[in-house]
């Protein structure tokens, strides 16, 4: 069965791989923020996955208050949350999240900017996305009931979470130069949290040579991450 389009979006590019393509074969576009510029993207794709670089997105969690019952009563508290850590419009943003009425929860907050002038793209081309979420989101969707951390590195951008038996506990998002190790970064994270590195389910595009032999590795090689990576120079110019 052939893989379905996927789409990347950057801060200043967008890239489209077709079903079954070589990643040689990827197209790369300008992205201004109007629908004009990606509805070539979405030109005779059908339907389409797309994935968002990690540093366009805001990761928080959120605790569910004591007696919380609704799936409103979690989107409001996720949006009150939202503005307190970013003192940003939560209105200007779409929130999704793993909702849960107990205990702590992910919650990943995508600028409309981007998401509404995707799904205007998509339907302008007859074509519909099937799902869209970042990188981090993308891994970690992938992994049956996470225990401790999970790491993802793309981009000279990390993004790092700790649970414990499916349920976050802690999560970082931040840039990490390229051309650093990844491990200084996490041990540094552990101990400012008291959180024992042990060994970690980690995906690291920039610098996978230089993990440690102990740590668990999640494959660099996946379609999204290596159609991210083209848009490197694009997004660079």
């Amino acid at each position: 069965m052939r893989e379905r389009t996927l789409v990347a979006i950057g801060e200043h590019a967008a890239a489209r791989l077709g079903r079954g393509d070589a990643l040689g074969d990827a197209r790369v576009v300008l992205f201004d923020g109007s629908a004009a510029s990606v509805q070539p993207l979405f030109s005779g794709s059908g339907a389409v996955d797309v994935v968002l670089d990690d540093r366009l997105v805001r990761y928080f969690v959120v605790t569910a208050p004591a007696g919380t019952a609704s799936l409103a009563e979690l989107r409001r508290v996720a949006s009150v949350r939202f503005e307190e850590l970013f003192a940003l419009d939560p209105m200007a943003f779409e929130l999704a999240a793993d909702w849960r009425v107990a205990g702590m929860f992910l919650c990943c907050a995508m600028p409309r900017a981007i998401t509404e002038v995707l799904v205007q793209s998509a339907m302008s081309a007859r074509a519909s996305i099937v799902s869209m979420a970042p990188l981090f989101v993308r891994v970690l969707d992938s992994v049956r009931r996470p225990t401790g951390w999970i790491v993802v590195r793309a981009n000279a951008w990390v993004t790092a979470a700790h649970f414990d038996k499916g349920a976050i506990g802690l999560l970082r998002s931040t840039a990490l130069d390229a051309m650093h190790p990844l491990e200084p970064w996490l041990v540094g994270l552990c101990l400012v949290s008291g959180l024992a590195v042990a060994k970690p389910l980690v995906l690291d595009a920039d610098q996978p040579d230089l993990l440690p032999a102990d740590w668990q590795r999640l494959d660099q090689l996946r379609r999204d991450v290596a159609l991210l990576a083209t848009l490197d120079a694009t997004e660079a110019v």
